[in-house]
């Protein structure tokens, strides 16, 4: 034999299979051992694999036969409920069950909740989903991914201070001061500022949890549906109930926003629509980035949000719907460094008195907040009764003050004045004046120079009102 036949000869095996023995026999008989060692292994994953697929589909056609009482939940969220609501607040929830999800997965399914201060109800609802993965949910974890409301009745309130209370709780109780270095003697109000602008630095806050730069800090997605919401405002001293009302909240937002809310409920001249979004603030605007909020509404009626127009015992009636958007730029400690707002009025008719109206076409106005000079500029304003109307423009500065003067001034170009229904030529004004001033704390109106001018002559006057 050669040296070669020497050192390997064939071998067969009790399997059948040949191999060559010698120096390089054992790497073949390495590899099928490995060989079967994966088939093995493949069966074991295999049948994981399916028993944990048929525990699953068993949990699901059970859950979907009827949900599944869970009390070790229903102490656990009892137990963060008692360290965290306020003195003199009680939560009641019936039962904690594990269900489907509307929207597919599995949710804890909290029923009878009802959360209570003395004998106010904040809050009741008959059902509140929270969506979890499935795994929080074999480890008693509550990391609620949405969190879904489908019918609930809820208490809002702004207290006297200008501080925003949802169902008894205070959103912004844990966030700094917002607003500017005057503010830190009235976190919630400043009465110095104009009124809008407070209220805007208590909205801001009130929603602060839900813009938190921190992503992890915000809660969940956020859907409810058929609500009713009773809104008392001790501040202005007026009471609002919104039904049927519908509200989502994204916190990561859509597209180019960072969070997105939106609100629906019913009002007087359908349903109104309210959305609010938040963008980084355009590079320029400060030197650090800031923040800008857009706001979108319609459908909004006088008688929606100044509830005592809806008394028809009233002289003033108008029933037209508002439309309108605003833009509300912050920088990064929380000032509002720029705010434009544009307001379209639909056609409708006003209505003085039995015998006194008159129907408006049409009105737009856009408005430009300058903080530093405290003044809201009318940029723009048409008003049209037909064909009687025209544009507008001017200014209201505020004092630095609540017990100054907010000075107005107003100037109408290019006047027309057709009546309704009538032969008579048109009349037009050149120009229409107006300088007013409104004392902030006695509400009297003081006209310090009215003017109508026209080629044929002009119409002047001066006077004052008080509510």
């Amino acid at each position: 034999m050669t040296d070669v036949e020497t050192s390997q000869h064939k071998h067969v095996s009790e399997q059948g299979d040949t191999v060559l023995e010698g120096d390089g026999g054992e790497a073949p008989v390495a590899a099928g051992k490995k060989t079967r060692l994966r088939k093995k292994l493949a069966l074991v994953i295999g049948a994981i694999v399916v028993v944990f697929t048929i525990l699953v589909g068993l949990a699901v056609f059970r859950l979907s036969i009827s949900p599944v009482s869970v009390s070790t939940f229903l102490n656990q969220i009892e137990s963060l409920a008692e360290g965290a609501l306020p003195e003199g607040q009680t939560l009641e929830i019936e039962d904690a069950l594990v269900s489907l999800a509307d929207q597919g997965g599995f949710a804890l399914r909290l029923t009878g909740v009802s959360l209570r201060d003395a004998d106010t109800v904040l809050l009741s609802s008959p059902r509140i989903d929270l969506v979890v993965d499935l795994f929080d949910l074999l480890s008693y974890k509550i990391r609620p991914t949405e969190i879904f409301i489908p019918e609930m009745m809820a208490h809002v309130q702004r207290d006297q201070g200008g501080r925003f209370l949802i169902a008894g709780q205070d959103p912004g109780a844990d966030a700094e001061v917002v607003g500017p270095p005057v503010r830190a003697q009235a976190a919630f109000y400043d009465p110095d500022e104009p009124e809008f602008v407070s209220l805007i630095y208590s909205m801001r806050r009130a929603i602060r949890p839900l813009a938190d730069k921190d992503l992890t800090k915000r809660p969940p997605r956020i859907l409810i549906k058929n609500t009713e919401i009773n809104f008392d405002d001790a501040f202005e001293g007026q009471r609002r109930n919104f039904k049927n009302v519908a509200f989502s909240y994204n916190p990561t937002g859509a597209d180019d926003d960072l969070w997105r809310i939106d609100f629906a409920a019913d009002g007087r001249n359908g349903r109104i629509g309210f959305a609010m979004a938040e963008f980084p603030l355009e590079e320029g605007k400060t030197e650090d980035e800031g923040r800008s909020v857009e706001i979108r509404l319609a459908d909004l009626s006088l008688a929606d949000f100044a509830p005592r127009f809806a008394d028809k015992s009233q002289n003033f009636q108008f029933a037209s719907s508002f439309f309108g958007a605003a833009r509300l730029d912050f920088d990064p400690k929380g000032e509002l460094v720029d705010m434009r707002l544009s307001l379209d009025v639909g056609a409708g008719r006003l209505e003085f008195d039995a015998k006194d109206s008159a129907y408006l076409d049409e009105a737009s106005f856009r408005f430009d907040w300058e903080p530093e000079i405290r003044a809201l500029k009318l940029a723009h304003g048409k008003v049209m009764f037909g064909e009687t109307g025209g544009t507008f423009r001017g200014v209201a500065v505020w004092p630095k003050k609540q017990q100054g003067d907010i000075r107005i001034a107003l100037e109408g170009q290019d006047i027309k004045l057709a009546a309704r229904d009538n032969a008579n030529p048109a009349k037009m004004l050149e120009q229409l004046v107006l300088n007013m001033k409104i004392g902030r704390e006695s509400g009297i109106a003081t006209i310090e120079r009215f003017a109508a001018i026209a080629k044929e002559g002009s119409v002047q006057g001066a006077g004052s009102m008080a509510r």
